[in-house]
Protein backbone atom coordinates (compact mmCIF):
# COMPACT_ATOMS: atom_id res chain seq x y z
CA UNK A 1 0.00 0.00 0.00
CA UNK A 2 1.64 3.32 -0.86
CA UNK A 3 2.51 5.56 1.73
CA UNK A 4 0.09 8.82 2.69
CA UNK A 5 1.94 11.50 1.11
CA UNK A 6 2.97 14.47 3.72
CA UNK A 7 2.04 17.46 1.84
CA UNK A 8 -1.31 19.99 0.87
CA UNK A 9 -1.35 21.72 -1.92
CA UNK A 10 -3.81 25.19 -1.87
CA UNK A 11 -4.90 26.60 -5.08
CA UNK A 12 -6.73 29.23 -6.18
CA UNK A 13 -9.36 27.46 -8.52
CA UNK A 14 -10.23 24.12 -10.05
CA UNK A 15 -7.75 25.11 -13.40
CA UNK A 16 -5.18 25.55 -11.14
CA UNK A 17 -6.07 22.36 -9.09
CA UNK A 18 -5.69 19.96 -13.02
CA UNK A 19 -2.52 22.09 -13.88
CA UNK A 20 -0.76 21.54 -10.69
CA UNK A 21 -2.33 17.82 -10.89
CA UNK A 22 -1.03 17.05 -14.07
CA UNK A 23 2.02 18.83 -13.62
CA UNK A 24 3.35 16.80 -10.30
CA UNK A 25 2.41 13.59 -12.22
CA UNK A 26 4.02 14.54 -15.39
CA UNK A 27 7.64 15.61 -13.58
CA UNK A 28 7.49 13.42 -10.04
CA UNK A 29 4.99 10.51 -11.02
CA UNK A 30 3.19 11.21 -7.88
CA UNK A 31 -0.95 11.66 -7.34
CA UNK A 32 -1.75 14.34 -6.07
CA UNK A 33 -5.23 15.14 -6.64
CA UNK A 34 -6.78 14.47 -3.18
CA UNK A 35 -4.07 16.26 -1.46
CA UNK A 36 -5.09 19.32 -3.64
CA UNK A 37 -7.50 22.06 -2.57
CA UNK A 38 -9.51 24.91 -4.37
CA UNK A 39 -10.30 28.14 -2.42
CA UNK A 40 -12.89 29.25 -4.63
CA UNK A 41 -10.80 31.14 -6.91
CA UNK A 42 -8.63 34.60 -6.27
CA UNK A 43 -11.83 36.55 -5.89
CA UNK A 44 -12.35 35.60 -2.19
CA UNK A 45 -8.85 36.93 -1.34
CA UNK A 46 -9.20 40.15 -2.43
CA UNK A 47 -7.67 41.10 1.46
CA UNK A 48 -6.48 38.79 3.79
CA UNK A 49 -8.79 39.07 6.37
CA UNK A 50 -11.70 37.99 3.41
CA UNK A 51 -10.00 35.03 2.86
CA UNK A 52 -9.21 33.70 6.35
CA UNK A 53 -12.70 34.79 7.40
CA UNK A 54 -14.18 32.61 5.36
CA UNK A 55 -14.56 28.73 5.17
CA UNK A 56 -11.13 28.34 3.59
CA UNK A 57 -9.64 29.50 6.42
CA UNK A 58 -10.59 26.66 8.55
CA UNK A 59 -9.38 24.32 5.78
CA UNK A 60 -5.95 25.47 6.24
CA UNK A 61 -5.92 25.35 9.52
CA UNK A 62 -7.24 22.07 9.75
CA UNK A 63 -4.80 20.89 7.54
CA UNK A 64 -2.24 22.74 9.27
CA UNK A 65 -3.06 20.82 12.48
CA UNK A 66 -2.04 17.44 10.82
CA UNK A 67 1.26 18.22 10.67
CA UNK A 68 1.22 17.92 6.80
CA UNK A 69 3.56 20.24 4.63
CA UNK A 70 1.28 22.95 3.46
CA UNK A 71 2.06 24.77 0.10
CA UNK A 72 0.31 27.39 -1.53
CA UNK A 73 0.05 28.28 -5.27
CA UNK A 74 -1.89 31.70 -6.24
CA UNK A 75 -1.58 33.99 -9.28
CA UNK A 76 0.73 36.92 -8.48
CA UNK A 77 -1.70 38.94 -10.49
CA UNK A 78 -0.61 42.58 -11.27
CA UNK A 79 -1.83 46.00 -10.84
CA UNK A 80 -4.64 45.49 -13.61
CA UNK A 81 -6.58 43.62 -10.06
CA UNK A 82 -4.34 45.70 -7.08
CA UNK A 83 -2.33 42.12 -7.30
CA UNK A 84 1.22 42.09 -7.90
CA UNK A 85 4.18 39.47 -6.99
CA UNK A 86 5.57 41.76 -4.12
CA UNK A 87 1.98 43.06 -2.78
CA UNK A 88 0.48 39.19 -2.79
CA UNK A 89 3.79 37.27 -1.54
CA UNK A 90 3.40 40.21 1.66
CA UNK A 91 -0.32 40.00 1.91
CA UNK A 92 0.41 35.89 2.32
CA UNK A 93 3.06 36.09 4.97
CA UNK A 94 0.96 39.04 7.06
CA UNK A 95 -1.92 36.06 6.42
CA UNK A 96 0.69 33.23 8.23
CA UNK A 97 1.83 35.73 11.39
CA UNK A 98 -1.90 36.87 11.56
CA UNK A 99 -3.63 32.99 11.58
CA UNK A 100 -0.58 30.98 12.72
CA UNK A 101 -0.72 28.69 10.26
CA UNK A 102 2.12 27.65 7.65
CA UNK A 103 2.85 26.94 4.54
CA UNK A 104 5.53 27.63 1.62
CA UNK A 105 4.24 29.63 -1.69
CA UNK A 106 4.90 29.74 -5.28
CA UNK A 107 3.16 32.80 -7.18
CA UNK A 108 2.78 32.21 -10.88
CA UNK A 109 3.62 32.74 -13.48
CA UNK A 110 7.29 32.14 -11.89
CA UNK A 111 7.67 33.28 -8.54
CA UNK A 112 9.24 36.50 -9.21
CA UNK A 113 7.04 38.49 -12.13
CA UNK A 114 3.48 39.81 -12.09
CA UNK A 115 1.14 38.01 -13.68
CA UNK A 116 -0.96 34.44 -13.50
CA UNK A 117 -1.20 31.18 -14.72
CA UNK A 118 -2.30 31.51 -17.81
CA UNK A 119 0.90 33.78 -18.85
CA UNK A 120 2.52 30.53 -17.80
CA UNK A 121 0.20 28.59 -20.36
CA UNK A 122 0.84 30.36 -22.98
CA UNK A 123 4.68 30.43 -22.71
CA UNK A 124 4.24 26.46 -22.46
CA UNK A 125 2.58 25.88 -25.61
CA UNK A 126 4.11 23.85 -28.33
CA UNK A 127 6.06 25.34 -30.98
CA UNK A 128 3.25 23.31 -33.57
CA UNK A 129 0.60 25.96 -31.56
CA UNK A 130 2.40 29.13 -32.33
CA UNK A 131 1.26 30.05 -35.58
CA UNK A 132 -2.42 29.73 -34.49
CA UNK A 133 -1.39 32.04 -31.37
CA UNK A 134 0.01 34.49 -34.07
CA UNK A 135 -3.42 34.38 -35.63
CA UNK A 136 -5.10 34.96 -32.52
CA UNK A 137 -2.41 38.40 -31.84
CA UNK A 138 -3.75 39.39 -35.46
CA UNK A 139 -7.58 38.99 -34.60
CA UNK A 140 -7.36 41.19 -31.30
CA UNK A 141 -5.19 43.95 -33.21
CA UNK A 142 -7.93 43.71 -36.09
CA UNK A 143 -10.21 45.18 -33.06
CA UNK A 144 -7.97 47.27 -31.38
CA UNK A 145 -7.67 49.28 -35.23
CA UNK A 146 -11.61 48.90 -35.42
CA UNK A 147 -12.12 50.74 -32.10
CA UNK A 148 -9.70 50.57 -29.14
CA UNK A 149 -13.04 50.86 -27.02
CA UNK A 150 -14.31 47.22 -28.61
CA UNK A 151 -13.62 44.45 -25.88
CA UNK A 152 -10.29 41.51 -26.50
CA UNK A 153 -10.66 38.16 -25.07
CA UNK A 154 -8.58 37.87 -21.46
CA UNK A 155 -6.19 35.71 -20.80
CA UNK A 156 -8.51 32.77 -19.34
CA UNK A 157 -10.33 33.07 -23.15
CA UNK A 158 -7.50 33.20 -25.46
CA UNK A 159 -6.07 30.62 -24.05
CA UNK A 160 -9.34 28.69 -24.54
CA UNK A 161 -9.73 29.48 -27.81
CA UNK A 162 -6.29 28.49 -28.92
CA UNK A 163 -6.58 25.02 -27.31
CA UNK A 164 -10.40 25.16 -28.76
CA UNK A 165 -8.58 25.29 -31.72
CA UNK A 166 -6.82 21.78 -31.50
CA UNK A 167 -9.03 19.23 -28.98
CA UNK A 168 -12.37 21.26 -29.31
CA UNK A 169 -14.43 23.36 -26.32
CA UNK A 170 -14.85 20.34 -23.91
CA UNK A 171 -11.25 19.36 -23.71
CA UNK A 172 -10.64 23.25 -23.72
CA UNK A 173 -11.90 24.08 -20.55
CA UNK A 174 -9.67 24.59 -17.52
CA UNK A 175 -10.46 21.54 -15.31
CA UNK A 176 -10.86 19.00 -18.24
CA UNK A 177 -7.68 20.01 -19.95
CA UNK A 178 -4.92 17.53 -20.19
CA UNK A 179 -1.69 18.93 -19.77
CA UNK A 180 0.26 16.07 -20.97
CA UNK A 181 -1.10 16.38 -24.17
CA UNK A 182 2.43 16.82 -26.05
CA UNK A 183 0.72 18.66 -28.64
CA UNK A 184 -0.65 21.31 -27.48
CA UNK A 185 2.00 22.00 -24.28
CA UNK A 186 5.63 21.84 -23.49
CA UNK A 187 5.98 20.82 -19.66
CA UNK A 188 9.51 20.48 -20.33
CA UNK A 189 9.41 24.00 -21.61
CA UNK A 190 12.04 26.58 -19.61
CA UNK A 191 9.30 28.41 -18.61
CA UNK A 192 7.69 25.76 -16.33
CA UNK A 193 12.01 25.59 -14.48
CA UNK A 194 10.91 27.75 -11.40
CA UNK A 195 7.67 25.72 -11.08
CA UNK A 196 9.69 22.19 -11.15
CA UNK A 197 12.57 23.85 -8.86
CA UNK A 198 10.29 24.59 -6.36
CA UNK A 199 8.40 21.55 -6.25
CA UNK A 200 11.29 19.52 -6.56
CA UNK A 201 11.61 20.56 -2.75
CA UNK A 202 9.12 17.99 -1.97
CA UNK A 203 8.84 15.65 -4.66
CA UNK A 204 11.60 13.38 -6.33
CA UNK A 205 11.70 14.09 -10.21
CA UNK A 206 10.54 10.55 -11.94
CA UNK A 207 14.31 9.54 -13.53
CA UNK A 208 15.03 10.24 -16.95
CA UNK A 209 15.11 7.82 -20.17
CA UNK A 210 17.80 8.01 -22.27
Amino acid sequence: MASELKINIFVEGIDDKKFISDFISYHFNVSVEKNIFHLEGKDKINTKIELFNSSSASIIQQKTATNKKNILVFDADGEYNNGGFKKRLFELNEIKVKYGINFDTFLFPNNKEDGELEDLLERIFTDDVQPILNCFKNYTDCITKIDPKYSKPNKKGKIFAVAESIVGADNAKGSARDYLNSELWNLEDDAVKPLKDFLSTYFESKPTTT
